[in-house]
């Protein structure tokens, strides 16, 4: 077997490759052809040895394929154990190439079909997420009870849906003071369970199953990304010092108010939320492009 290894001067993913593969060459007995991918141009748009400066360190190297008459036509991004495995594999003593089974294909094209639409299933799951919660009032408006329970109750394991710190619909306000609340039904006690059982009434509106905030956090990830999807391709990932900055409004806001230092109010816990959820987008989007277009990369080398 011949391993056709490109690499370029003064690479250093290319040097650590290199002598793995001098390595792998003593125990598989291959023979290696190193060549300068800067003066050979077939090695052009067939592999890539780079840092993206995100995390992400590719190794590749050109190895025969049988399935292309003995030709260097197989591409392989892997580390240190997958470049022996890939190797070990393709050295076998009929050279035979195994079609995927009809399972194997199908696989790969839900993978691959994943890796296209992840953002657009990301913001389908959010805008649902989020706006589920608005359903409840407008059931319990028009009297149906049961599947306003039943969102309630889901949404209890993932908020504390307190009413003081939730939008009401259908009322005279749609953040209502405590007070006012306490005055329409809502218990007077500090038993927070006591309190966020209370979903409103004819006379407060009903209340929306998230708070304020979680309201305000997963609307701004729907449209954040949303925008995304307009800029993905020309926008790194937001520095960790910069998102840091994002997140002190909403840890000072939460804290103070956790701690009973002060109260805070519906606008503050929505521009606090929107602040935290529109960074954390273009923090974390940008390395899951990165990471789906890999998978898209290797899947269709691999499958060739």
């Amino acid at each position: 077997m011949r391993v056709i290894f490109y690499s370029k001067p003064g690479c250093l993913l290319c040097d650590e490759l290199k002598a793995d593969l001098v390595e792998y060459q003593q125990e598989l007995g291959f023979a290696l052809d190193e060549r300068n991918i800067e003066l050979d141009s077939s090695g052009l748009g067939k592999i890539s040895i780079s840092d993206s400066g995100a995390g992400y360190r590719k190794r590749s190297l050109v190895v025969p394929s049988a399935s292309l008459g003995g030709d260097c036509g197989r591409v392989t991004h892997c580390g240190r154990n997958e470049c022996r495995e890939e190797l070990m594999s393709l050295d076998s003593p009929q050279g035979e190439v195994t079609a995927p089974s009809k399972a194997s294909q199908t696989a790969t094209g839900a993978i691959l079909w994943f890796a296209r639409h992840w953002l657009a299933l990301f913001n389908t799951a959010w805008a649902v997420y989020f706006l589920t919660p608005f359903l409840p009032p407008i059931f319990l408006h028009f009297g149906w009870t049961a599947p306003a329970q039943a969102i309630y109750t889901v949404y209890s394991f993932l908020c504390h849906q307190l009413p003081s710190h939730s939008y009401f619909l259908f009322g005279p306000e749609w953040a209502p003071p405590r007070d006012e609340l306490i005055a329409g039904g809502m218990s007077a006690s500090t038993n927070l369970f006591a309190q966020r059982a209370f979903f409103g009434n004819e006379e407060t509106g009903w209340k929306v199953a998230l708070c304020q905030r979680d309201v305000a956090i997963y609307a701004s990830i729907f449209l954040a990304g949303l925008v995304y999807a307009r800029v993905r391709r020309s926008i790194r990932p937001m520095p960790f010092k910069i998102y840091a900055l994002f997140l002190i409004p909403i840890a000072l806001d939460g804290l103070t108010q956790t701690f009973g230092w002060r109260e805070s109010n519906w606008w503050l816990r929505t521009v606090t939320g929107v602040l935290f959820g529109a960074a954390t987008v273009f923090l974390a989007y940008p390395y899951v492009d990165q990471a789906m277009e890999e998978v898209i990369e290797d899947e269709l080398l691999r499958n060739g």
